[in-house]
């Protein structure tokens, strides 16, 4: 199994990546919730909403820690006094 250490950088895009991906599916979800309810297909509807719910809590989540992790991250090279 070939395994490879992820640096703090590489942490942060993959979580920035989450976030956003969490988010699109998100819309997509919405938006299929939006046309099977004006198909009338109102189990199908309610479906999609509640996919689109969860997966815009998951996004949040994942956007909230990843501005803590940039703060702490940032706030910490600040500290380490070998900046400009």
């Amino acid at each position: 199994m070939l395994q490879r250490n992820l640096s703090s950088g590489d942490s942060l895009w993959l979580s920035t990546q989450f976030a956003f991906q969490a988010t699109y599916l998100a819309m997509m979800c919405y938006n299929f919730g939006l046309h099977s309810y004006e198909a009338k297909r109102h189990e199908q509807c309610v479906y999609w909403l509640k996919e689109s719910y969860d997966l815009n809590k998951v996004g949040e989540c994942c956007a909230r820690e990843t501005m803590v992790t940039i703060a702490t991250t940032c706030s910490g090279a600040d500290q380490g006094g070998g900046g400009r």
